[in-house]
């Protein structure tokens, strides 16, 4: 039983809510039930925190009993939960680029998540992020992606480098932006990359200007579209191999 704010393993896990000792160690907290149950399907779950009472188990998961005082300390929610998962890094290796998100500079925790999710929902090939993009193991993008990121390849790279390189390999790069020169229908094809910008500032004009095409959603009434939105639609018009 672990009653001690004090404990050497609380003040650890603790030190996993800032986003250096994530990196350094390549692990990071989960809560709740589910993404325990997911991460340990994916084989991913490496610890786990238990209150006192709650009658929770995992075959081969270290487990330690906590009071509800420590859950609360090490729980990131309003309302904490009763069981707290230490999680490896995910490195899921990218097989192909037939249809993949690059994501420049979204700032918005709820928004990365989903657009993580929808990803998998549509049998995206991988998610690339730009280094200034919210970190996905961020405590809030990890709940809004309900377990979407222990099944799809997350890759945090240089944009610029990363459209050039995926040009090169024939994939059709597509930027999402009210720019002046968009089109509202693309052809399908068999390779493509749809850029997602920043929820404020959209997508720069340089990485614009390195896109093959621009892509606009037709739309009424209103200038645009909230980020994940966007991605919900462009997947759905654009699925990937699995689910067309």
């Amino acid at each position: 039983m672990i009653t001690s704010l004090d404990n050497k393993k609380v003040k650890q896990w603790m030190k996993y809510h800032q986003q250096k000792y994530r990196e350094q160690d390549e692990v990071f907290l989960v809560e709740g039930e589910h993404l325990i149950q997911e991460a340990y399907k994916h084989q991913h779950l490496k610890e786990l925190f238990i209150q006192e009472g709650v009658d929770f188990k995992l075959d081969n998961i270290k487990t330690s009993i906590a009071t509800s005082k420590v859950m609360k300390k090490l729980s990131k929610v309003q309302s904490a939960q009763t069981m707290i998962g230490l999680c490896t890094l995910p490195k899921l290796p990218i097989n192909a680029n037939h249809r993949v998100f690059l994501c420049d500079n979204i700032q918005d925790p709820g928004n990365l998540g989903t657009i993580i999710r929808t990803a998998l929902a549509f049998s995206f090939d991988a998610i690339y992020c730009s280094k200034d993009t919210v970190d996905f193991t961020n405590d809030k993008v990890i709940r809004a992606t309900q377990g979407a990121l222990f099944q799809i390849p997350i890759k945090v790279v240089d944009i610029k480098k990363t459209m050039l390189s995926l040009k090169k390999q024939g994939v059709h790069v597509v930027s999402c932006a009210l720019d002046e020169n968009a089109t509202s229908f693309i052809k399908p094809l068999s390779k493509m990359a749809f850029v997602l910008g920043n929820e404020g500032n959209g997508i720069s004009q340089d990485i614009i200007a390195l896109s093959d095409q621009t892509y606009k959603i037709d739309i009424q009434h209103i200038d645009s579209l909230n980020v994940a939105i966007t991605a919900g639609i462009v997947a759905h018009q654009f699925k990937g191999s699995d689910v067309q």
